[in-house]
């Protein structure tokens, strides 16, 4: 797991499917998560509420 990362900046990168859930956990240190104009599909993770550190989405 990525547990020191803080900057997942993967915007306008034709990234597609669904959002995994267990890229995300409570001891994460991510302040910031920008997947803006990709290919995406299905639901924002609900594991993603666990990040406490998360200030831009």
């Amino acid at each position: 797991m990525l547990v020191n990362t803080k900057h997942f900046h993967f915007g306008k990168n034709q990234l597609s499917g669904e959002i995994p859930s267990q890229l995300f956990s409570s001891n994460l240190n991510l302040i910031h998560l920008l997947l803006e104009d990709n290919k995406l599909t299905g639901s924002i993770p609900s594991s993603l509420g666990l990040v406490q550190t998360l200030e831009v989405v």
